[in-house]
């Protein structure tokens, strides 16, 4: 199986290189800016599609089964299979829950729970509604799993968010995003299933369906101006998803299900229409 991992000249390679060439035998020239630089060679923190087009070039002309681009601190990553083909944040999340007993770990100890962010698909919620796991969402940005992330005795939890981050926590174990951890639970599963990420992700939706995210990320404007839009999209939308039958829109009030924040008013409108689609309009001041 051909494989390709950019490490994007970031902390943990090292690492990388440890485990995929000296322990599991890759080629050395299948790991790409495994040095790190002080600015990561100047590579964006958030691995996806539309930053790592080179990359999906060269996994197509190379014919990769299997490729891997990880992001500048090592939290996060991107997967993608033949023909270019990547996983999203979610499917991964919802896959990795899914196929959980496939790995040692998840063995000894067993997934009992699941956390997304609002803005993330409701793929991660048909895995854990099939199997019997507890499902809860919490705010967009990483702290807001702070609490989630604590050892719990007996417990052990998959989190994970849109921007293909996953960590899992357990009552030996306070964890946070690994994307290297992601990248081996792949690789894993491939192996326990004996086939592909594409087979594996076609298998995966024809048995849960395929929920679709798309993220739009609005930088650089000014906060008086996003608040005006915010109480434009209350105001007009309103209005129009009314008449539409079983759709709900409205403000967000956030209850910490895991009691670090008790009760948090969230500057976001939130949309649903039953079984059609469901999105958040959030408001981020750097």
């Amino acid at each position: 199986m051909a494989k390709a991992l950019v490490v994007e000249n970031e902390m943990t390679g090292p690492l990388v290189k440890e485990i995929f060439i000296n322990h599991l035998g890759i080629s050395e020239k299948r790991i790409l800016n495994e040095i790190p630089l002080e600015d990561f060679g100047g590579s964006s923190t958030d691995p996806n599609s539309a930053t790592c087009e080179s990359f999906l070039d060269l996994e197509k002309s190379k014919r990769c089964d299997f490729g891997a681009v990880i992001s500048p601190d090592g939290s996060r990553c991107l997967i993608v299979g033949k023909d270019g083909l990547t996983v999203c944040g979610c499917d991964s999340l919802a896959v990795i829950a899914n196929h959980s007993r496939c790995i040692p770990f998840f063995q000894e100890n067993r997934l009992q729970g699941v956390i997304r962010s609002v803005c993330t698909s409701a793929a991660l919620d048909e895995v854990a509604k099939y199997s019997s796991l507890l499902c809860f969402q919490v705010l967009p940005g990483w702290n807001s799993f702070a609490s989630a992330m604590l050892p719990a005795p007996d417990s052990t939890t998959l989190f994970g968010e849109e921007c293909s981050a996953v960590g899992v926590s357990s009552y030996t174990k306070c964890a946070d995003k690994d994307g290297v951890w992601t990248v081996l639970f792949w690789l894993s599963l491939m192996f326990h299933r004996q086939k592909s990420i594409n087979e594996i992700l076609m298998e995966h939706w024809k048995k849960f369906g395929r929920n679709v995210c798309c993220r739009l990320d609005f930088k650089k404007i000014n906060a008086a101006n996003l608040d005006s839009f915010m109480a434009f999209f209350r105001e007009t939308y309103s209005l129009r998803f009314n008449k539409i039958k079983e759709a709900t829109l409205g403000g967000v009030r956030y209850l910490d299900p895991f009691g670090l924040d008790s009760n948090h008013q969230a500057n976001e409108v939130q949309v649903t229409i039953k079984h059609l689609f469901h999105y958040v309009l959030k408001h981020f001041v750097a």
